[in-house]
């Protein structure tokens, strides 16, 4: 599809009073969204997914021919006042669909919702993705995941960000938390990149859009030490924080808490706890791993390409270990 297409919202009724959440959730209920560049695709309301700092997320179903039927979940940018928010916006999107990776959430298509209210126009650039329920968050909660599939959302996850890592322009994620990991079937995927950075850009401005973040969006649980001091001002960013924010995660996925302390405010700065303790035969070798990845010093943390490598290892003795207990080494086979 053409990003640059337009498209619009046709039923709307109500004033649109953006950017407050309750607006946009009453102008885009029941209303169809149509891309008319390209195949002009229609995209039609089911239901409200969330809503962040600048984006609210909904659940939509396909009614064009190619795609009929299918769900795709539609995220549109809210903050009409803050230009600089929605140039990232279209940044991300535009990122987004050039990316070729399995480990990374697929944007399937993208346009603008317009919306003419008293003889104003109302212009929203929106993005679909495909539209994936599951989060990690839901899988630690409700448990029951053999080893090698642990194991394997790692790996899966840190191809992703070696493929964000080694780009020629390095790109960080810098929002890695279980809500943002999700889960098909053997399938764990890198989505909400809304507070991606390529390093390098926006030097001067990003750090106070990373601290307003900060306060209102970001999991204190999962920060990282160089991004607080980040927001301070007071330390550049590398892709070892992203390293660090996979190792909380993973401190979670095996041993069931982030060791990291609980802040008060927002800025306190971050300290690693002990590691929980990751019971069976593999889990030295796993909580090893992991205290790499949470080193305090940036540059003390291996890289995504050194960590594949040794989560490879311990993957495929996990898979061989737990063929011989449980005669197959994924409950989620496709």
């Amino acid at each position: 599809m053409d990003a640059a297409g337009d498209a619009y919202v046709a039923g709307a009724t109500e004033s649109p009073n953006f950017p407050t959440k309750n607006a946009i959730y009453t102008n885009i209920s029941g209303v169809s969204i149509q891309h008319v560049g390209g195949a002009g695709n229609w995209y039609h309301h089911v239901e409200i997914l969330g809503s962040g700092g600048n984006a609210i997320t909904a659940l939509v179903v396909s009614n064009s021919d190619e795609h009929r039927g299918s769900f795709f979940a539609v995220k549109i940018f809210k903050r009409l006042t803050e230009p600089k928010r929605r140039e990232r916006f279209l940044r991300e999107s535009a990122f987004l669909k050039e990316c070729a990776h399995p480990s990374i959430m697929r944007i399937v298509d993208s346009g603008n919702y317009q919306y003419n209210w008293d003889h104003t126009d109302f212009d929203y650039p929106f993005v679909v993705a495909e539209y994936l329920p599951k989060t990690l968050g839901d899988v630690i909660r409700e448990g029951g995941v053999l080893l090698p599939e642990k194991v394997s959302y790692m790996l899966q996850i840190l191809s992703a960000l070696v493929y964000l890592h080694e780009r020629k322009n390095p790109v960080i994620h810098r929002d890695i938390k279980p809500n943002n990991l999700f889960v098909k079937g053997g399938s764990c995927v890198l989505g909400d990149f809304g507070l991606l950075k390529v390093l390098g850009s926006d030097e001067k401005t990003d750090p106070k859009f990373y601290r307003d973040s900060l306060e209102n969006r970001v999991p204190w649980l999962y920060r990282s030490p160089e991004l607080v001091e980040y927001a301070k001002g007071n330390a550049n960013l590398t892709p070892a924080s992203d390293i660090f924010q996979l190792g909380l995660v993973a401190a979670e996925l095996f041993g069931g808490r982030v060791p990291i302390n609980t802040p008060k405010k927002s800025l306190d700065s971050v300290f690693v706890e002990a590691m929980p303790h990751i019971h069976g035969s593999f889990g030295k070798g796993i909580a090893m791993l992991i205290q790499k990845m949470l080193e305090y010093n940036p540059k003390a943390r291996p890289t995504a390409v050194q960590l594949i490598k040794s989560w490879e290892s311990i993957f495929w003795d996990t898979v061989d270990s737990t063929h011989q207990i449980e005669g197959h080494a994924f409950r989620n086979r496709i």
